[in-house]
């Protein structure tokens, strides 16, 4: 309950508040994303501004005209545990890290035989097809960009561009049963190189006139990716 909170010293909002099923990030900024899962990767029910009303409470503003949309929510102890009700959710523990997501084990750097995939926690990717000798094999595009999602344990890659079809990488089990420790393509299995940051961040748009770039995708920082080499 709320006796059991010091006034003097506020408990702390900023963080992941996480129930096992909803999932409400609420920023140092002062904004806020509520989930109606535990991936914070998919798209927020609702989005929104928070700001504190005193020791014991805080209140969400989505972003809606509607008034009656806002939520107080309370701050309490269960078991001398803070916890947050929000609405008619189960309470919500914090957590200064966000709960692990599937997505988190698929995120980051990918080269093998398959080509190259960069799989960004923007839900962005790009890929590099692997060189292979023109001579009997048909014309395929060399790279291409898009968004990414997991569908049914698979990676699905969704080009910009409507004339590139969508493309799926099937994970592939190690001896322990673990997923995505390997990804099989069409043109082969992919190796994770190298893992990114799980934190999302702003994507800048892209600018229509600006060509589309056929080079590699560049790695965690400026370094660029190694081709792969071709099967032998």
């Amino acid at each position: 309950a709320s006796v059991n909170l010091d006034p003097e010293r506020p408990a702390p909002i900023v963080g992941w508040w996480s129930n096992g099923t909803q999932l409400l990030d609420v920023a140092p900024g002062g904004a806020y994303r509520l989930f109606a899962s535990q991936s914070r990767y998919l798209k927020p029910i609702e989005v929104g501004r928070w700001h504190r009303q005193n020791y014991a409470a805080f209140w969400l503003d989505p972003y809606s005209a509607r008034k009656e949309q806002r939520t107080r929510v309370a701050l309490s102890k269960i078991d001398d545990a803070l916890v947050v009700t929000v609405r008619n959710f189960e309470p919500m523990t914090r957590s200064d890290p966000p709960p692990v997501a599937e997505e988190d084990f698929v995120i980051g750097l990918w080269l093998g035989a398959g080509g190259s995939l960069d799989l960004q926690p923007t839900m962005r990717y790009h890929f590099v097809a692997p060189q292979r000798p023109s001579e009997g094999r048909p014309v395929v595009i060399a790279s291409h960009r898009g968004t990414w999602h997991l569908e049914g344990g698979r990676v699905e890659l969704i080009p910009d561009s409507p004339s590139v079809a969508t493309v799926l990488f099937e994970p592939i089990r190690d001896a322990e049963g673990r997923p995505y420790m390997r990804l099989r393509g069409v043109e082969g299995v992919l190796d994770r190189i190298a893992e990114r940051s799980a934190t999302p961040v702003a994507q800048p748009p892209s600018s229509p006139a600006t060509p589309p770039n056929t080079s590699p995708a560049t790695s965690l920082g400026n370094s660029p990716i190694v081709q792969p080499t071709s099967d032998a």
